[in-house]
């Protein structure tokens, strides 16, 4: 994910908020799931694994858009 365009702290705020609410754990580890049932494309073999490392994403977006709330 990449944010671009950013003007000032209000669109950074909203621009991290927009990337937080659109970010889904569970169809992001789906894409990186084989038909074998485990992880391609360099992913974790085994699908808690991969699903684990996309909620700590959805976890320090939610730390980053709070740090940027009341900073």
């Amino acid at each position: 994910m990449e944010i671009e365009d950013v003007r000032n702290y209000d669109d950074l705020c909203k621009k991290v908020r927009d990337c937080y609410e659109e970010y889904d754990p569970d169809y992001e580890t789906y894409l990186w799931i084989g038909s074998n049932g485990h992880g391609i494309n360099g992913a974790p073999y085994h699908i808690r694994d991969i699903l684990a490392d996309h909620d700590l994403i959805d976890s320090k977006l939610s730390g980053l858009l709070f740090a940027l709330r009341f900073a």
